[in-house]
């Protein structure tokens, strides 16, 4: 692959306790601040699905993280998911029942996304 973009991101769940969750805001995170059109006006790419995006979560608790639902905050691409353990925990000493909160937890989660095309 002939990679073209690098971007970082951020997300955090503070309530929920959930990977997944903080996992999709820093691909959201990393995505919201490009606009890729050199792909199709350098590259000349008749079609955005033909690029590749790789991404790699850093997460507490990467064996509960939801894949599938991490491929759909990607619009476009032939996407490749890899989750491995990193992130951070943080106890806020603050939980909310109410909130959706099992215990004081919150979730940080890192995204490394690679946008490239096949060569």
């Amino acid at each position: 692959m002939r990679r073209l973009l690098i971007e970082f991101g951020n997300g955090i769940d503070q309530h929920g306790q959930s990977p997944t969750d903080a996992a999709m805001r820093a691909i959201k995170d990393a995505i919201s601040w490009n606009y890729l059109v050199g792909l199709r006006e350098l590259l000349a790419l008749d079609d955005v699905d033909k690029m590749v995006v790789r991404v790699t979560i850093a997460t507490p608790y990467p064996e509960r993280v939801d894949r599938e639902a991490l491929a759909g905050a990607l619009p476009h691409g032939q996407k490749q998911i890899e989750v491995v353990p990193g992130g951070m925990l943080y106890h806020s000493g603050h939980a909310s029942p109410r909130l959706g909160d099992k215990n004081d937890e919150v979730i940080v989660a890192n995204a490394a996304i690679e946008v490239g095309v096949a060569d």
